[in-house]
């Protein structure tokens, strides 16, 4: 024989049924929670890390205007606030040194203005003696092309100018600051003419220059040469002049000299001439009257 049990599922079905709806509700809400977890961490952090992200790369390329959103006040707000106050600094920085570059361009353009406008050759000159600057009026005077010029050295261009006297120069500019001193300029085509050279310091943002105002004074030293020629010829016709009027003093001392003797003397000849014809002519003389005039002739001599 057989023995037959049966029992229904529709119980265990229900509860199965219960138990994946219940699994069903919680997996929803486990999604709905992790979605709005996740939007709430894209809105809260994500977001705006990643417009920080994206200001710091516009200002890599040179724009200074984004600035961060601040959506809260934990520590991603913190770094927000803290980027943006970077960011202000750095603009201000940069502004403040645009205006520096651009005051001194400007200043820059002034002095190159100053140096082509003067009317004597301009040189700033390096330590080494190199040539940093010229101005148009020291190449025409030089007759060099401002390159060839650049390529030449103080010492190339001045005769007097060595390295000792340099090295000397640069130790009284700075005690004194500045100075002028005398030189001799050489020319392209080797003629030489001298120069009165002021010079002083100027420091750039690189290192220490000399300014030097080189004045053609050729014109001056022919005119101190010609006045000093003056001023001998003058001393040698003043010499000239003492002679002669020395000579003539003499000439008229003599004329006088002769006058005081040429008065007694006419008397003397005139008194000896008369006896000597007295006596030639037989003419009655007595020899007191002969020994009159013998005495006076003797007195007058």
């Amino acid at each position: 024989g057989r023995l037959e049990a049966a029992f229904s599922m529709a119980g265990l079905q229900e509860q199965v049924a219960d138990s994946r709806r219940l699994a069903a509700l919680v997996s929803l809400l486990v999604l709905i929670v992790g979605c709005a977890g996740v939007f709430a961490i894209s809105t809260v952090v994500i977001n705006p890390l990643k417009h920080i992200v994206s200001a710091a790369e516009r200002i890599q390329n040179g724009d200074l205007s984004p600035r961060a959103t601040v959506l809260s006040d934990d520590e991603v707000g913190k770094l927000a606030r803290t980027f943006n106050s970077m960011v202000t600094r750095i603009a201000e920085r940069t502004a403040e040194r645009q205006h520096a570059e651009l005051a001194l361009k400007e200043s820059e353009e002034r002095f190159r203005s100053l140096m082509q406008q003067a009317a004597d050759g301009l040189f700033v000159v390096r330590q080494d003696g190199s040539f940093g600057e010229v101005n148009d009026e020291a190449c025409e005077s030089l007759g060099y092309t401002r390159q060839e010029l650049m390529a030449l050295t103080v010492f190339d261009v001045d005769v007097l100018f060595g390295r000792d006297r340099f090295v000397e120069l640069w130790q009284t500019l700075e005690r004194s600051g500045q100075a002028t001193v005398e030189g001799v300029h050489r020319r392209k085509d080797g003629s030489t003419f001298p120069v009165e050279v002021r010079v002083g310091r100027i420091q750039s943002t690189e290192e220490q220059h000399v300014l030097a105002l080189a004045r053609d004074i050729s014109e001056r030293v022919e005119a101190e040469e010609a006045q000093q020629q003056a001023e001998e010829e003058l001393a040698r016709q003043r010499t000239r002049t003492m002679r002669s009027d020395r000579l003539r003093s003499l000439g008229e001392m003599a004329a006088g000299i002769a006058h005081e003797l040429n008065q007694p003397l006419v008397g003397v000849r005139g008194l000896a001439e008369h006896t000597l014809i007295g006596i030639d002519k037989g003419w009655d003389m007595q020899s007191d009257q002969i020994r009159d005039r013998l005495s006076r002739i003797v007195e007058q001599s």
